[in-house]
């Protein structure tokens, strides 16, 4: 039971502390369509149209990563301490906790996931990294994968 509240209280400070939030270090500023357009009219179109690509990128990117964290297996610790959760042997306060603990250990997994794929495919070295971890992301498909999420992400970054 320590170790559960643990794993969440540590979960929960790192997201609030913003660990897990993905920042772009190197924003690259471009001219939107929105910003040439000489009417309100052609602006709020030429937006809507970059709002709905930014949206299909966004697909796209998460669709990738989804595949490469389910082919790497992510999330078998939220998984087990969902599997803990739904135990009837708790209270409900207990259970709550644990519930809760998992969704935060499963959203801060897929977020360090995503950030270490956005990593590799910018050909960053990953020296924190487990060996499971290294081992998966030194796979040639992977490697080309995240790269693709690289190059979203930039598109994307462009886009704002």
């Amino acid at each position: 039971m320590r170790l559960i509240l643990s794993i969440a209280i540590g979960a929960l400070l790192g997201v609030l502390a913003g660990a897990c939030t993905y920042e772009r270090a190197n924003t690259k500023t471009a001219s939107t369509p929105a910003a040439a357009a000489t009417t309100p009219e052609a602006r709020a179109r030429a937006a809507e149209t970059a709002d709905q690509k930014k949206a299909n990128l966004e697909a796209e990117r998460d669709r990738i990563i989804n595949n490469l964290y389910a082919e790497y297996g992510g999330g078998s610790m939220a998984q087990s301490l969902g599997k803990e959760a739904s135990e009837e042997d708790d209270s409900d306060i207990v259970h709550d906790l644990k519930a809760g603990a998992a969704d935060v250990m499963a959203d801060t997994d897929r977020t360090v996931f995503a950030r270490r794929c956005n990593n590799v495919g910018e050909g960053e070295e990953q020296s924190t990294a487990t060996d499971r971890e290294k081992a998966f992301f030194a796979q040639a498909s992977v490697i080309e994968a995240c790269r693709e999420v690289a190059r979203i992400n930039d598109e994307i970054d462009a886009i704002h």
